[in-house]
């Protein structure tokens, strides 16, 4: 009896192998002939969840991690797709085909750096199939100009404010053109070189208005020069440290007014001033980059108007889908400004940008919330300096790859904040505020 039961339990087990080892074959018979048809199909939708349900089930292998990264790939799920292409080539390490793809997905998701310390693990015939053996000096150059443009300048330059029994003086900015032109070159394998040269010119107002209604104004412009200069340094496929350092040159004229109070009614002496300045500014941070998101922290030293600066920044950029069709940048930031008699107080900063790819553009779309003044953003690369302040910032940037040119245009609408001087004869001050419309276009 013992044996009969023996023997019978023995046949079970074996039953049950070959039941298990028949229907493991069924699976991966199915789903090697279901996930080659809808690969053949480009059916990539479908594909996706046929392949991951074999994967469920213990079915794992070569041409199945190749069909759902190549269809990944397809859908632009860029950062989804190396993970299969590399799980393809622990299969078979040496397949260039899985190497390809994993370098295309680097490139296309914008982990440039990534691709191109990927490819140095490449074949010599690789490298020259990819053409990824050369590694030029420059990286890229760019050139921009710029306009912009108050639009309540005729309003403003006619209706002069003032009151009876006192004086009033105030600026008012008019328009602006702007130049830029920038060189990035390589050195070394891991560090980048950013120089930048700009030009700007301010067209302005100098207005005043005395207590006889008496008015004058004075037409004035400011020149500026800039240089800056950055370094990348990619210390590994996550890590990117930065450093910059910002020169402006600065040259203005204005006038100042006195009163001779010797006699009645007062006399009235202006004097045109000449004004050279030179501004600095100094940078450091770094940009950390993960899977669908990145962290970006820095710090900036500077001593724009007169002032001395510190601000601390920090960007969080979320991409859902693992490329660059979409995605969500949010930078905050805080300025902490003093002179060597009072602190500036201040309020934080906060930048949202959204920027997805329709067809072959990528449109950007950003907005800016709180006071922005003796402010910097871009890593250093943008300073705003003007004496007036931004309180709102709407805008949307264009960007169009043209084989390997890329055009930008963007457009900002700006609402600014100027000062009003009131004044008497016994040098008593006081001010109040208006505030104007800007568009930038770039």
């Amino acid at each position: 009896m013992k044996n009969t039961i023996k023997i019978l339990l023995i046949s079970l087990l074996f039953a049950g192998y070959f039941k298990s080892y028949s229907q493991d074959s069924l699976n991966s018979a199915y789903f090697e002939k279901k996930s080659y048809e809808l690969y053949s199909e480009q059916n990539w939708k479908e594909l996706i969840p046929i392949v991951e349900q074999a994967f469920d089930k213990n079915i794992d292998y070569y041409y199945l991690r190749m069909r759902i990264g190549i269809a990944l790939y397809e859908k632009k799920r860029y950062t989804r797709a190396i993970a299969h292409f590399e799980k393809a080539l622990e299969f078979n390490p040496d397949d260039n085909l899985s190497k390809e793809y994993i370098y295309y997905s680097y490139k296309f998701s914008g982990k440039i750096f990534e691709a191109q310390q990927y490819a140095k693990t490449f074949s010599e015939s690789l490298k020259t199939k990819l053409n990824t053996s050369k590694n030029p000096f420059i990286k890229n150059i760019y050139a921009e100009t710029g306009y912009s443009l108050n639009n309540d300048y005729k309003d403003l330059q006619t209706e002069i404010p003032g009151e009876k029994n006192s004086n009033t003086q105030r600026n008012i900015t008019n328009d602006s053109y702007f130049g830029n032109f920038s060189l990035t070159h390589r050195l070394g394998e891991k560090t980048q070189i950013v120089h930048s040269y700009s030009g700007l010119k301010l067209n302005w107002n100098q207005q005043y208005k005395f207590d006889n209604a008496e008015t004058q104004q004075f037409l004035h412009n400011t020149t500026q020069n800039q240089y800056f200069l950055g370094i990348n340094i990619h210390n590994s496929k996550r890590t990117t440290y930065m450093f910059g350092a910002h020169f402006l040159w600065i040259q203005n004229n204005y006038n100042t007014l006195e009163f001779e109070t010797t006699a009645i009614p007062y006399s009235k002496i202006f004097y045109n001033i000449e004004n050279k300045t030179a501004e600095r500014l100094y940078f450091i941070g770094f940009k950390s980059d993960y899977k669908y998101w990145s962290l970006g922290m820095s710090f900036s030293f500077s001593n724009l108007n007169s002032y001395q600066q510190k601000q601390p920044n920090m960007d969080l950029t979320f991409f859902p889908f693992g490329n660059l069709n979409f995605y969500s940048t949010t930078h905050v930031s805080k300025v902490f400004e003093s002179s060597k008699s009072y602190k500036v107080k201040s309020d934080p900063i906060l930048q949202q940008t959204i920027g997805f790819k329709t067809w072959k553009v990528w449109t950007e779309l950003h907005a800016t919330f709180g006071t922005i003044y003796d402010y910097v953003e871009n890593n250093g690369y943008t300073i705003y300096n003007d004496v007036d302040r931004l309180n709102r910032r709407y805008g949307i940037n264009l960007i169009i790859p043209i084989n390997k040119l890329s055009i930008s245009l963007r457009y900002s609408y700006q609402i600014k904040e100027a000062d009003i001087y009131k004044y008497s004869y016994n040098d008593t001050y006081s001010n109040s505020t208006y505030n104007y419309h800007n568009q930038n276009i770039l």
